[in-house]
């Protein structure tokens, strides 16, 4: 087992690997995740606003407690090559040209001394990825989706628990307030298209309210269910038979409702 200093922040860097995002709008999200951790455990934290503000990692001091404008200068430096290197030169020169061209962004260029600008256009190239999806496209395609029916039930699920996360990613990258999408949405379409098996248990999930929690429990019931692929042929009968009475119950009521204005009358004739 090999042994990392808390206070050796290259060794923590070395455990963890350079993140990367492929340009898309589904996977921006966990991508932004991953570079915030690496560049808080490289101690570049400081250099995107979103790091500072939410974890107070000031500017490199002095000696007199003043900032340090080389080292800053110096860190801004290796923070831009950390997150330029996250994106293959492809689509990086592509996203920097489109932002350096922008008559709007004159004054606000990229170079390798601003961090936080190239941060800044990943981010508007992410939604304007997405933008073409619109909040009623997002919906009309999550109105259309299915629980995915090929696979062990783990594959399953795995897939179901990956595709909400996207639709939730993908509602947070078009922020339209008319047509969000919440973990709590994400874990009702869950509830409402899960297998049979499943549904047995519904106590078991109405009530949660995020993802990961909805994750775990669906992932250790998969690997029960898979265990025991016998009991699937009997909760195919039990909803067949579910289904059978539901049906002859509907039709022995529309029976009656027919019948009874013949009942009527006759007992109006016979009186």
């Amino acid at each position: 087992m090999s042994f990392v200093d808390p206070n050796d922040s290259n060794a923590a860097v070395t455990k963890l690997a350079l993140p990367t995002w492929n340009g898309s709008p589904t996977t921006f999200a966990a991508y932004d995740g991953e570079l915030t951790l690496y560049l808080v455990l490289s101690k570049l934290g400081y250099a995107l606003t979103s790091i500072r503000d939410s974890t107070g990692i000031p500017f490199p001091k002095n000696a007199q407690g003043q900032n340090d404008d080389d080292k800053k200068a110096e860190g801004m430096a290796r923070a831009y090559a950390v997150i330029a290197s996250t994106v293959n030169v492809s689509e990086r020169t592509t996203i920097i040209n489109n932002w350096n061209n922008d008559e709007a962004n004159a004054n606000d260029q990229i170079t390798i001394a601003t961090p936080q600008t190239l941060y800044e256009a990943y981010k508007r190239h992410s939604k304007g990825a997405v933008v073409a999806l619109s909040g009623p496209m997002l919906h009309k395609r999550w109105a259309a989706y299915k629980f995915p029916a090929n696979g062990t039930y783990v594959e399953r699920v795995k897939m179901a628990i990956r595709d909400l996360r996207a639709f939730r990613e993908q509602a947070v990258a078009v922020a339209d307030d008319d047509y969000p999408i919440s973990e709590g949405m994400c874990i009702f379409k869950f509830c409402e298209l899960m297998p049979h098996r499943y549904q047995m248990e519904y106590s078991k999930y109405d009530e949660l309210k995020k993802l990961h929690e909805l994750d775990l429990i669906a992932s250790t019931a998969a690997i029960r269910y898979d265990a025991t692929p016998a009991m699937d042929q009997q909760f195919k009968v039990l909803a067949a038979l579910s289904a059978r009475h539901e049906y002859r119950s509907m039709i022995g009521k529309d029976s009656t409702d027919r019948e009874r204005p013949s009942q009527q009358r006759l007992q109006l004739k016979a009186s």
